[in-house]
């Protein structure tokens, strides 16, 4: 491993630890709205079997339910180190899902994920060949945001401000 990036990588979790942290509950509110809007027009013209996770206080509210009539939501488990999706009783593997979507810290503005640190979403997806959309706060959207070869990479990605494509 690269120590140089893993360090860099390091100081930017906490850096934008700290601007999460920051967010009072009303403009987290607002973001997480905002979001949704930009996520569902997104996401119009997809269907069938996709990847979503429970957001973290600290990330915006995702109202999957509301998102798309057309799409069945697979919720992250992680189980023994790797990542399963959950629906009822039936878990998938990402690669039985059309699409994923991913939280991250942040990302840069060619889709390289910046995660919290665990490596799960890097390992579950190495080979992932389905839709792969990226969901943070639009600030969190830099070109300052490092990255190994091991990151993946989202096609688009989803904010509070914009819907960028990163493919």
């Amino acid at each position: 491993m690269n120590t140089v990036i893993q360090n860099l990588k390091m100081k930017q979790r906490l850096f934008l630890k700290k601007q999460i942290s920051a967010i009072s509950t009303s403009d987290r509110h607002d973001r997480s709205r905002t979001l949704n809007e930009n996520l569902k027009q997104c996401l119009q013209n997809k269907s069938g079997k996709w990847g979503a996770f429970v957001s973290l206080p600290s990330e915006p509210s995702i109202q999957w339910s509301e998102l798309s009539s057309n799409i069945q939501w697979y919720f992250v488990q992680v189980s023994e180190q790797k990542l399963d999706f959950v629906n009822h009783n039936e878990k998938l593997k990402a690669q039985d899902l059309d699409g994923i979507c991913i939280p991250a810290l942040g990302f840069n503005s060619n889709g390289a994920r910046l995660g919290r640190g665990g490596g799960f979403y890097d390992r579950e997806l190495r080979n992932y060949k389905g839709n792969k959309i990226g969901i943070s706060y639009d600030f969190a959207v830099s070109t300052d945001v490092p990255f190994e070869a091991h990151d993946i990479k989202v096609d688009v990605i989803v904010t509070d401000c914009r819907i960028v494509d990163a493919a």
